[in-house]
This record gives structure tokens, sequence and C-alpha cells, in this order.
């Protein structure tokens, strides 16, 4: 009942951009598992690319970390599980849309555990997530 109310107290933009996370990401599972993740990835910077790249300004980083965590909540409650990847491929692909210049990242982090490996978004070296700071990124992606 909960996931309901929550659902409820949306903004109807943000349900409608949270149904389109939902349907978006089994797509890009889709052409990972087909492709690969430098196939993926050229195929998202073809198609999400605006004719008029801009910079960012306070709001779209705002609004790029809204998107992040809708990207994220689709991910984790959704019909379709998505990872940190598949989710970050979305929200690159979106902020291109809209003619921002994303940087889609990768990185590692040891730990008493062993290596964790996860995927974010930067929008002008802004971090979209928190949990990006525990992470070390590796080369350009």
């Amino acid at each position: 009942m909960n996931a309901l109310r929550r659902w409820a107290e949306l903004p109807v933009g943000d349900r409608m951009r949270l149904l389109l996370m939902m349907a978006a990401l089994p797509l890009v599972s889709f052409w990972l598992q087909r492709s690969g993740y430098q196939c993926t990835r050229r195929m998202v910077d073809r198609f999400s690319l605006h004719p008029r790249p801009r910079s960012a300004t306070g709001e779209d980083l705002a609004h790029a970390r809204h998107l992040a965590w809708l990207a994220n909540v689709a991910g984790r409650r959704g019909p379709f599980e998505a990872t940190c990847l598949r989710q970050s491929l979305l929200v690159y692909g979106l902020l291109r849309r809209r003619g921002l210049s994303p940087e889609l990242k990768l990185g590692v982090h040891v730990g008493r555990t062993g290596v964790d490996a996860h995927a974010w978004v930067e929008l002008d070296g802004h971090p979209l997530e928190a949990l990006a700071q525990h992470f070390q990124p590796l080369g350009r992606c």
C-alpha cells in the first residue's frame, strides 16, 4: 500500500517519466546483452545527439539529479530490475536529448568484501548521485 500511496503523491510528469523509464530499461538491457557495452553506447550516442548542445544551468543540474533518482526508482521498483549501468545509459541519453553534455562514468571500489563496480552520470563535473563519491573512476568510457 505504501508504494501505491507514493505513486499517487508523485506529480503527473514524474509518473509519466517513470513509466517511460520502466519501458526503456528493458530495451537498454536487451541491447547490452545483444551487442555489448561499446555498441550500445554508440547507439545511445547516435540516437540522443542534440543539434544544438548547450551548457547546463543550475536548474538543469537539479532536473538531472531528479531524473537519475527516477531512473533508480524505475530500476529498483519497476517490473524489470535494472543495474546502475542500464539506468546510467538511459539518463545519459535523456540528458543528451535535452542538449546537455553529460558524462557516463564507470568506477570501482575496493573494500573488505572485494571489488565493487558502479556506473553513474556526471553533468559539468557533478555526479548526479551521492554513491558515486565512493568509487574511483576508470579511464574514459
